[in-house]
């Protein structure tokens, strides 16, 4: 870590993707506020080789979806073996148009 640059912090409390809730607790000897975190611990990908610096001009403090706005809609296809015209960008998207009709 580097004075001057953003790093993503969750607090006492927070719960992690994946379940992890943060609970205060001593580590080496001194009662931890939170953690700093990677990008798996985020849910952001698989590196896990150290804290993730971010690239933000955001205030500190500021919430984490609101300094780097990635949320994202998100849809769960789930396709039967009987279907694999849905496996396709036109299946799913015909798919999608269905649901939205109602239908």
């Amino acid at each position: 870590m580097q004075a001057g640059k953003a790093y993503p912090f969750a607090p006492v409390g927070a719960t992690l993707p994946g379940g992890l809730k943060l609970d205060r607790r001593k580590i080496r000897g001194i009662e931890s506020n939170g953690m700093l975190c990677s990008a798996k611990e985020l849910g952001l990908g698989v590196d896990h080789d150290g804290i993730l610096e971010l690239d933000t001009t955001a205030a500190p403090g500021t919430k984490f979806l609101d300094a780097l706005p990635i949320a994202d809609d998100q849809i769960v296809i789930d396709v039967g073996a009987n279907r694999p015209d849905l496996l396709c960008h036109r299946g799913v998207a015909e798919s999608w148009r269905r649901c939205l009709e109602g239908r």
